[in-house]
């Protein structure tokens, strides 16, 4: 095959201008009464409403497109739209869970502190496990703890493994900065910017208190965290 250089930079461009255009994706999640979860992909518009029909679920988003999701009012227990999207903020608060304990992402003893650690403790609901998604509009975002308006921060701007994860008044760094990635089941990595290293649960622990600490990723289960 020859190669025309005038015809293939032209090309080049326009499939560049292309894949910018694409729209992001995002998942809807579906917990239904038992036990399962179902996932629906949409656009990374935010989602206007939700409505029930006969048939299933209507998710209106802002693109004006209708996604349907086959589940009855019945079935779902709840419904979580995570703020993967480019659109910003949402003022949403959720839970993170890890998947090998089932515990949830604390700052400590509700501390509002500076530097107060960041734990896996038994998941409440308490303000000090809630964290609300800050988008940086580049595909990263600030996480925010409910009980203190303090960010969730690797500690010492550390680039090393293991670097403790702590709570920090808002700096601007990237240290504070984190990517969110599916990964399989509901389930994701977090990923420091700064660093390209994951939250992690220290050596595993099934142990209310254990650290948060950041690590290479391995695909472990203490690695992967699940919105509530």
């Amino acid at each position: 095959m020859l190669f025309n250089r005038r015809t293939a930079i032209p090309c080049l461009a326009l499939l560049l201008l292309f894949m910018a255009a694409r729209p992001a994706r995002a998942v809807v999640y579906i917990h239904t009464h038992g036990g399962s979860v179902q996932t629906v992909d949409i656009e990374a518009d935010e989602v206007v409403r939700m409505e029930y029909t006969a048939d299933g679920l209507n998710i209106h988003l802002q693109s004006g497109e209708v996604v349907f999701a086959p589940v009855t009012a019945a079935q779902v227990a709840r419904i979580l739209v995570p703020p993967f999207g480019p659109t910003g903020s949402r003022d949403d608060f959720y839970g993170l869970t890890a998947r090998h304990s089932g515990k949830g992402l604390d700052v400590s003893k509700a501390g509002q502190d500076d530097g107060t650690e960041v734990i896996q403790f038994n998941y409440s609901q308490k303000f000090n496990q809630m964290w609300r998604f800050v988008s940086d509009g580049q595909g990263h975002y600030k996480i925010i703890a409910r009980h203190s308006g303090k960010l969730l921060t690797v500690e010492g701007r550390s680039s090393a493994v293991g670097a403790g994860i702590i709570q920090w008044a808002d700096e601007g760094a990237d240290n504070q900065l984190w990517r969110v990635v599916e990964y399989a089941d509901g389930y994701h990595r977090l990923v420091a910017k700064h660093s390209g290293l994951v939250m992690e649960v220290a050596w595993a622990s099934l142990e209310d208190g254990a650290e948060v600490v950041q690590n290479d990723w391995t695909a472990s289960e203490r690695q992967q965290w699940m919105f509530k």
